[in-house]
């Protein structure tokens, strides 16, 4: 059973409390991956799944070793939290540790965010680009300590925006393999989990730092309801967003589970 698997059992199964998955797709045969039962008696089946960027994975795992300092950096010099996204060449060991300087020039010149380099006219954004490699940055106020997120290198990122969370989870939704395997059973409900990677950052960063977009959840036949969930970045807390095919989306907020 791999991870994605684990954290899918043990967050639907925190979520709604007395159901059981129980394996179904126990000899790879294709089928769906879970029955889900539910404390009524009542089984639906659910499938299993994750939204990835696979080109982007040797990144992450270089940006998430914790051997050199993980994701984070702790602010001293900034007075807010920010998420700073690295250029593809960007050196990441210069950024952790020089970023937190360069966004305290960021803060004195009143700016909050940037998506381009080339978007103003501001020395502090031209010297954390070329000097650091930073190519976006927002920033959020929070309590002490201030922290600093590094992502991964995206450009098509908008590190503000809520909708590639949605994206990325519909994008799995209307997967061939995913209808394939729900349309198997007739059942009244049928579920889908999607597992929202780090390397899907743009998504991952919408899942942690905002609430789900107004849309109503537009899914293929064979899937009534979905379930999204984004690991934050300190261990075994997931973010978990749902909707009811044509509902609108919900946020169940944080769940702390055990995946071990």
């Amino acid at each position: 059973m791999d991870k994605t698997e684990k954290v899918a059992i043990r967050v639907v199964q925190t979520l709604i409390p007395g159901a059981r998955m129980i394996p179904h797709d126990l000899g790879g045969n294709g089928e769906y991956d879970f029955d889900l039962l539910l404390p009524s008696g009542d089984s639906y089946p659910l499938e299993v799944t994750s939204a990835t960027d696979r080109s982007a994975r040797g990144t992450t795992a270089a940006i998430l070793d914790e051997k050199r300092g993980g994701q984070l950096v702790q602010g001293k010099h900034c007075k807010n939290s920010w998420y700073v996204q690295p250029a593809p060449k960007a050196r990441i060991n210069d950024i952790r540790k020089r970023v937190d300087k360069y966004l305290a020039a960021l803060e004195k010149e009143g700016i909050e965010k940037f998506s381009s380099p080339f978007e103003a006219q501001s020395v502090a954004i031209k010297a954390i680009y070329h000097n650091l490699g930073v190519e976006a940055a927002c920033s959020w106020q929070s309590q002490q300590p201030q922290s600093i997120s590094i992502g991964l290198p995206n450009k098509t990122a908008i590190l503000w925006d809520r909708t590639p969370a949605t994206e990325a989870a519909l994008a799995e939704a209307w997967k061939e393999d995913n209808r394939r395997k729900l349309a198997q059973v007739a059942a009244v409900r049928r579920y889908l989990f999607v597992y929202v990677d780090h390397s899907c950052f743009a998504a991952w960063f919408a899942m942690i730092h905002f609430e789900p977009p107004h849309s109503r959840a537009v899914l293929p036949p064979e899937i009534t309801n979905i379930l999204v969930a984004a690991q934050k970045t300190y261990p075994e807390t997931f973010v978990v967003w749902q909707a009811r095919a044509g509902n609108p989306w919900e946020n169940n907020g944080s769940i702390r589970v055990s995946t071990s």
